[in-house]
């Protein structure tokens, strides 16, 4: 439960402001012109996946050093940090550096939620687990953008972000009582 709960919201908190990015972004440069906006839009909308191309060989050699586990933990903390400090921006820069430090921590996430579950999972469920695992990821697709619109429509965008975050603090407890119940723990 706890594995596929976080890929889930590793996945809905990627994609959250996906369906408000240039709105968002607009809202931070009101004087930009349309040029400008899509320009910057699409540098935001780059940042994580850039983030996590350059980090991924880092992040593997961390997750293989430390743990999956702990790296995890870590990296949720990272991501919540994170989310909660992009709540607060007032400037389209600050968003895309906020935005890399969300690549870097989903370039160790997914990773780690993986191989824990390589760890956890007997091999003749493999099928079945990763076939869930995907289903998790696909829901989160869906689960961040709708929950995004929603927040949007009532709060405005910068809310979003701490919507996020509270599901990565869900997540982050999901693992901690996990982690808490294995023995020699």
């Amino acid at each position: 439960m706890a594995l596929l709960t976080s890929l889930l919201v590793v996945q809905a908190t990627t994609n959250a402001v996906t369906p408000i990015l240039s709105l968002f972004v607009m809202q931070l440069a009101p004087q930009a012109s349309s040029h400008t906006i899509v320009l910057l839009t699409g540098l935001v909308a780059a940042a994580p996946g850039v983030a996590t191309i350059l980090m991924a060989g880092r992040i593997g050699r961390l997750i293989d050093r430390l743990g999956a586990g702990r790296c995890l933990l870590i990296f949720l903390g990272l991501a919540i940090s994170d989310l909660i400090l992009t709540s607060l921006v007032q400037q389209v820069g600050q968003l895309i550096i906020l935005r890399l430090i969300l690549g870097i921590a989903d370039a160790a996430l997914l990773p780690a939620l993986q191989v824990m579950t390589v760890e956890r999972v007997p091999q003749v469920a493999f099928g079945r687990v990763f076939s869930l695992n995907q289903s998790a990821q696909a829901c989160g697709n869906v689960v961040g953008p709708g929950l995004a619109v929603l927040v949007a429509n009532q709060w405005g965008y910068q809310p979003i972000f701490l919507v996020t975050a509270s599901l990565q603090v869900i997540a982050l407890g999901l693992w901690g009582l996990y982690f808490h119940q294995q023995p020699g723990r």
